[in-house]
């Protein structure tokens, strides 16, 4: 295999033509440079994860949902070549976009999701109303300890 395979750009160059719609196939690509189509598909994975930056899941099946819903507004402002570029970038497909719109669209709009949101915020008030009391029955404490020990110093009171 000559240098010009192993360079980062040539692999860049032939991932590119890989993705590019109307393109040539992997197996066109694969007899004209003389590597397997294998040897393709894994320089294509590795491109896109080496270029998928700012999200940390590289498979956009393992994305988490603040990072679709993320996503899905990145890719609403852009068209054409330029969103084209993007999902390039971060390894995913226009599918993956529409299928997360739906996945986002449902959670917002899903009445279980609503009614779990409710019970927690409301199990969180209880909660800070409970530490809020602990707060004040510590500091009630401590004021009355140092009440204690500046009285014994003072003599007001015989030390136990």
């Amino acid at each position: 295999m000559n240098s010009q395979i192993r360079s980062e750009e040539f692999r860049k160059s032939i991932v590119q033509k890989m993705c590019m719609p109307g393109g040539k196939t992997v197996s066109e690509l694969s007899q004209e440079i003389g590597v397997s189509d294998q040897t393709l598909y894994n320089w294509r994975k590795m491109i896109q994860n080496n270029v998928s930056r700012g999200y940390q899941e590289r498979s956009p099946r393992g994305w988490k949902l603040s990072d679709k819903f993320q996503a899905v507004l990145d890719s609403a402002n852009q068209s054409g070549e330029e969103l084209g570029r993007w999902l390039r970038e971060n390894g995913l497909q226009t599918t993956h976009i529409e299928l997360w719109k739906q996945e986002c669209k449902s959670v917002l709009s899903n009445n279980a999701y609503k009614n779990e949101n409710r019970i927690l915020k409301i199990k969180n008030a209880e909660l800070e109303k409970e530490i809020n009391r602990k707060d004040k029955t510590i500091a009630e404490v401590t004021s009355l300890l140092v009440l204690k020990k500046k009285a014994k110093d003072l003599g007001l009171i015989e030390e136990d």
